[in-house]
């Protein structure tokens, strides 16, 4: 049996910065929201952040770009499908009813002009950034 490795992140909106620095990792979430984060080398004085509307969850895909690096939810990708030579560019979006997604935009983003991607259309992902520190890649 192959062991799934559960990883998540967080940006802190208001700060402009990852929690998940490298410093800190995200080590538990509770059911009512409710972030932990843990100095990497002890948990000896934990980080925490209650219900907080300015810190951003996200969860690891398990999948891993071209070039080797991991993917993550809300993660902007060049995205290569079975039926075509050029890259469309998406969101990774992960869904109960459709799991792993790429929600793309046609021109001007916004919700009545994009279309999504499933994972079986894929052939190659490449991660260019993210929602946070890149919207302009969306646009």
């Amino acid at each position: 049996m192959n062991k799934r490795e559960i990883k998540f992140r967080s940006f802190a909106k208001h700060f402009k910065k990852w929690i998940s620095d490298g410093r800190y990792n995200v080590v538990g979430i509770s059911l009512d929201g409710q972030l932990i984060n843990c100095y990497t080398d002890s948990c000896e004085s934990p980080l925490t952040y209650y219900d907080n509307p300015n810190i951003e969850i996200m969860q690891f895909t398990e999948l891993i770009d071209k070039n080797g690096n991991d993917i993550w939810e809300n993660d902007i990708c060049n995205i290569r499908r079975h039926d075509c030579v050029k890259y469309d560019v998406g969101e990774v979006r992960i869904t109960p009813k459709n799991g792993i997604t790429f929600k793309c935009y046609f021109g001007k983003k916004g919700e009545s002009d994009c279309y999504s991607i499933r994972m079986w259309e894929v052939v190659e992902i490449e991660v260019i950034g993210n929602i946070y520190e890149n919207p302009e890649l969306l646009k």
